[in-house]
C-alpha cells in the first residue's frame, strides 16, 4: 500500500514537472513571439528612416535641379540682353552709316550744282562775247538768231539732264529716309 502510494505520489509529481516544463516552454515560446515582433518594428522602423532619407536626398536633388534651371535661366536671360544690345549696335552703325551717305549725296548734289552754275555763267559769258563778236563783225541779224536758239537748245538739254540728275540724287535720299 506504501509503495502504491508513492507511486502515485511519483506520478503526480512527474506530471506536475511536465505540466511545469509545459509551461516554461510557453512562456519561452512567447518570449521568443516578442522578441521577435521587437525585431520586427525595429526593421520597419529602419525601413521608415531609410525611406525618410531617400526622402530628403530627393528633396535635395530637386531644389538642386531647380537652382541649376533658375542659373540657366539667368545665363539666357543675360544672353539675349547682350545679342539685343549687339542689335542695337549694329542698328546704330546702319543708322549713321545712312546718315554719311546723305551727307555725301547732298555734298555730291552742291558740287552739282556749283559746277552747273559756273558753267551756266560761263556759257553766258560766252555767249555775251560772241554776240557782241556777231555785232561787231556785222553779221546778219537772222544767223545771229539762229545762233540764239542753238544755244538756248543746248542750254535746255543741260537743265533737262540737270533735273533728271537732281531727280535721282532726290529719289536715293527718299530711299535712304525711308530706310532711316
Amino acid at each position: 500500500m506504501l509503495l502504491l502510494l508513492l507511486l502515485l505520489l511519483l506520478l503526480l509529481l512527474l506530471l506536475l514537472l511536465r505540466l511545469l516544463l509545459l509551461l516554461l516552454l510557453l512562456l519561452l515560446l512567447l518570449l521568443l513571439l516578442l522578441l521577435l515582433l521587437l525585431l520586427l518594428l525595429l526593421l520597419l522602423l529602419l525601413l521608415l528612416l531609410l525611406l525618410l532619407l531617400l526622402l530628403l536626398l530627393l528633396l535635395l536633388l530637386l531644389l538642386l535641379l531647380l537652382l541649376l534651371l533658375r542659373l540657366l535661366l539667368l545665363l539666357l536671360l543675360l544672353l539675349l540682353l547682350l545679342l539685343l544690345l549687339l542689335l542695337l549696335l549694329l542698328l546704330l552703325l546702319l543708322l549713321l552709316l545712312l546718315l554719311l551717305l546723305l551727307l555725301l549725296l547732298l555734298l555730291l548734289l552742291l558740287l552739282l550744282i556749283i559746277i552747273i552754275i559756273l558753267l551756266l555763267l560761263l556759257l553766258v559769258v560766252v555767249v555775251v562775247l560772241l554776240l557782241q563778236l556777231l555785232l561787231l563783225l556785222q553779221i546778219p541779224l537772222v544767223i545771229i538768231i539762229h545762233i540764239i536758239m542753238m544755244v538756248i537748245i543746248i542750254l535746255t538739254i543741260i537743265l533737262i539732264i540737270i533735273i533728271k540728275v537732281i531727280e535721282e540724287v532726290e529719289v536715293v535720299a527718299v530711299e535712304v529716309l525711308f530706310i532711316l
